[in-house]
């Protein structure tokens, strides 16, 4: 007689026990980085489940993502908690939006998941970035590769660096006359001491801590300011040129 009340009461208690952690989860985006959460990728054939391929692709995706240095990457065991906590509200796993919630309850603007394929060595990474606000698909990437370690590490990167150039604004999406403020990591010095603006340098239009380096489109490149930062600059005396812009003006 006395389970009843308690089993009526439990889609509540289920439901405010989400809205708690999606409360605490549910952060403010950190020092202008953009909050994404790496789910872990599905392993579709027996191959990729035994040597755990997902979650080593999910890992190196993650390490790939925080070392560019413009995003806030939800931690696995935050990701992991809400999975919990969905399946068991829910009673089994359904995938159809479990992706948005889940970047809902983390406070992340992006949810980046996919799966893995293992086959006669080589291995195929399939990812989607859904944008959390409105669940949509925002673009989608596959690559394959060979199945060692190196080989999929090099492919995680070249899929977050797509990832980035699809959601973050950089320099050379910049017009005539347009100011904007970029870390200052992006600004590289050759063996002369001449500096140069990487082209693919992410952007924000308002100043932050770590975006506190104000450039300006000219013609012949970009105007720098780094009054606002302690770092200046970073050496790079064997330069590809093809991927910057002189650095036509600088006030330290």
């Amino acid at each position: 007689m006395r389970t009843k009340p308690v089993i009526a009461l439990l889609p509540v208690l289920i439901s405010f026990h989400l809205a708690a952690f999606a409360a605490f989860a549910a952060q403010p985006e950190a020092g202008g980085l953009v909050r994404m959460a790496i789910l872990q990728f599905d392993s579709l054939n027996v191959e990729s489940k035994d040597d755990n391929k997902g979650r080593m692709v999910s890992e190196f995706m993650t390490t790939s993502a925080v070392n560019m240095g413009v995003f806030d990457i939800v931690e696995r065991e935050q990701v992991r908690k809400i999975v919990d906590e969905m399946e068991f509200g829910s009673g089994s796993r359904n995938y159809s939006g479990m992706a948005q919630k889940i970047g809902s309850l983390a406070g992340a603007e992006y949810v980046l998941s996919g799966s893995i394929t293992a086959y006669k060595g080589s291995i195929r990474i399939d990812a989607r970035l859904i944008k959390v606000a409105d669940g949509t698909i925002q673009a989608a990437y596959g690559s394959s590769c060979s199945n060692d370690l190196d080989s999929i590490l090099a492919t995680s990167k070249v899929i977050i660096e797509k990832v980035l150039a699809d959601i973050i604004p950089t320099a050379s999406q910049m017009v005539m006359g347009q100011s904007a403020w970029a870390m200052p990591e992006a600004m590289v010095a050759d063996s002369d001491r001449k500096l140069w603006l990487e082209k693919r340098a992410a952007i924000r239009y308002e100043r932050n801590s770590r975006f506190c380096m104000q450039i300006t489109r000219n013609s012949q490149g970009f105007g720098v300011n780094t009054m606002k930062c302690d770092f200046k600059y970073r050496p790079a005396p064997n330069l590809d040129k093809s991927g910057l812009f002189p650095v036509t003006s600088i006030q330290y």
